[in-house]
């Protein structure tokens, strides 16, 4: 279906983790393919181009430890909020050509539960709620 669909860059989200659909990667489906953001490293495919990750994650002297093209955003740590999400606005790639990456993949991840941990552990500051 996605040769069939002519899809040009195929996404993986998972990685490793449960669940994944690294299968379908390893039969190259799309002329580019790119993991980011749901598994913290890359996956050690050869079918996979490009792993999205930031200099923290992966320290430019690693990235020759990489299968995958490492490519550098500015950041990939995912933002979170107690507060209901801004209604959708008009693709910024429309008038100003930027592309714009977003996840809401498994919400169930996202709890009061979760949300405590985060709070005592990784935030640096007190948050609201």
């Amino acid at each position: 279906m996605i040769r069939q669909d002519e899809i040009d860059i195929l996404v993986d989200l998972s990685g490793h983790s449960g669940g994944n659909r690294l299968l379908v990667f390893a039969r190259k489906p799309a002329p580019i393919q790119i993991t980011a953001w749901g598994y913290a490293t890359g996956t050690g495919m050869r079918a996979m181009d490009v792993f999205f990750t930031d200099p923290v994650m992966v320290p430019p002297q690693d990235k020759q430890y990489f299968t995958e093209e490492v490519r550098y955003l500015p950041s990939v740590v995912g933002a979170f909020s107690l507060e209901s999400y801004p209604d959708v606005n008009e693709l910024p790639a429309l008038s100003d050509g930027i592309i714009t990456f977003g996840s809401f993949n498994r919400l169930e991840k996202n709890s009061q539960e979760t949300y405590g941990v985060w709070r005592r552990y990784y935030w640096p500051f007190p948050i609201a709620g």
